[in-house]
């Protein structure tokens, strides 16, 4: 699924892109849907999300009591997609 909603998000980006500037190339977007692919291959085709460790204890406040507060920039993956992810 995960897969499936980057294809359908990236081809959009694409469509708009080619509509509206110069067309880029299909062979340069195949490359660069390959290397992304590559890179977050165990994101898109398993149920693992890539959280950094230790942000945890920020997300559910009632774990956080034994540790210190940790300050990052951590955006929707702990607060929306681990949740939602996790059996």
């Amino acid at each position: 699924m995960t897969f499936l909603l980057f294809l359908t998000l990236a081809g959009a980006i694409v469509f708009a892109w080619n509509r509206s500037f110069q067309p880029v190339p299909p062979l340069v977007t195949a490359v660069f849907l390959i290397i992304v692919c590559g890179y977050q291959a165990s994101t898109l085709f398993t149920e693992r999300v890539d959280v950094a460790g230790g942000l945890s204890a920020g997300v559910y406040p009632w774990k956080a009591a034994p540790h210190p507060q940790v300050n990052a920039n951590t955006g929707i993956v702990p607060t929306q997609l681990v949740p939602r992810r996790s059996p």
